[in-house]
């Protein structure tokens, strides 16, 4: 489909990315995701939990944290850990935070989590925190119900612990090729041309010689990295951004585009996932201590529209073989029977794998950078 140029209407630009990731309506689709989606990622936490409760890690990274369904957060919590959450959407680990440290009891009392650490370490995790009452008390003074679920505190004001990191998991791959989409699809008029262009930003910025951006956290400072359902993320994104964008300067495919353009398609998804798994094992393995764990969990198996025949994730052996090339597989923290377990989405069922990796040997040396203004 071409463009039809229009002397009356000005010229459409590209959504920026950093825009594009913090969308409209931010804070209610967190709370509604949070509200919907936890429960399914129960057994995701339960996983963690076991890790966490035989390795005992002195710091952790949770690397697309999002509004933490899959993060065992009071766990953490109680064990001590020194805490990194990272996740390139603004906001969506503040609205994780606050709505996983109040708890009600069967008469409808609330519970802060932070609260019961009291004194310094609670005013660290919650600038708001103040209490002149007895230390046995579930909330402190400034307590504020949030209405609606889950139970929140409307006072709440996310402090210096945990850190949080808003910031790329991939090595500043993903950014780097959403970024770059705005010069490669000036003058665009077909579906074909933005197709090229874009297989060849992805292959360019997928070169040993780009500069890395590594997340703010020290090499080898972490014991426990947590990638919890991220790999199966990779195919959407930053791809739909490509997608969304396109349609939005030349107008949405047409047949002819979409019959012909499969090909070329299929091939910027592959590139795009394939860049994505590498550069995120490069930082795993970066951050990892010696001696570290990595847990990571992905769809395997997904179930057909019509609910009667399971097919393998076609990305999935793929990215099994780049985590055999960086990891070992570790089958004792968790065992081989631990590893499968049922997911059921709001869309349909499918099933997860679950690992436990420890780094093969020092990762290569790469230039890097540290990505503009870090957080945490």
């Amino acid at each position: 489909m071409r463009r039809k140029p229009s002397s009356e209407t000005a010229p459409v630009r590209l959504v920026p990315w950093d825009a594009y990731l913090s969308g409209q309506g931010a804070a209610q689709t967190y709370r509604e995701c949070r509200s919907c989606c936890a429960p399914a990622f129960a057994q995701q936490r339960a996983l963690i939990r076991r890790i966490v409760e035989r390795t005992k890690p002195r710091v952790v990274a949770c690397l697309g944290a999002g509004v933490l369904n899959d993060i065992p957060y009071r766990t953490l919590l109680g064990s001590g850990a020194r805490l990194h959450l990272v996740d390139w959407l603004p906001g969506a680990i503040e609205a994780g935070v606050a709505l996983s440290i109040i708890d009600t009891d069967e008469a409808g009392g609330a519970h802060c989590a932070y609260c019961a650490l009291g004194g310094d370490r609670a005013r660290e995790c919650c600038t708001n925190f103040d209490r002149s009452g007895p230390a046995s008390s579930a909330v402190c003074d400034r307590f504020v119900p949030t209405p609606g679920d889950p139970p929140a505190c409307d006072a709440f004001e996310i402090g210096a612990w945990p850190q949080v990191h808003v910031e790329d998991v991939t090595g500043g791959y993903a950014s780097a090729f959403a970024l770059g989409l705005g010069l490669e699809l000036r003058e665009v008029t077909t579906w074909k041309q933005a197709f090229a262009r874009a297989n060849a930003l992805a292959r360019r910025i997928g070169r040993p010689t780009r500069r890395r951006q590594r997340l703010s956290i020290a090499d080898a400072s972490v014991d426990l990295v947590t990638s919890s359902m991220l790999l199966s993320q990779f195919e959407h994104e930053p791809y739909d951004y490509f997608a969304k964008q396109t349609a939005r300067l030349i107008g949405p495919p047409g047949a002819d585009d979409e019959r012909h353009l499969n090909r070329a398609m299929a091939r910027l998804r592959d590139a795009l996932v394939d860049q994505q798994v590498e550069e995120h094992c490069l930082e795993i393995r970066r951050i990892l201590a010696p001696g570290g764990r990595a847990f990571m969990s992905f769809e395997l198996f997904h179930i057909d529209p019509e609910g009667t025949d399971w097919f393998l994730v076609r990305e999935t052996h793929r990215s099994l073989s780049t985590l055999d090339r960086h990891f070992r597989f570790d089958f004792d923290i968790i065992g081989e029977g631990e590893s499968l377990t049922r997911f059921q989405s709001r869309r349909a069922p499918s099933v997860v794998l679950a690992l436990v990796l420890e780094a093969k040997a020092p990762a290569p040396r790469h230039a890097t950078v540290s990505p503009p203004g870090q957080s945490g």
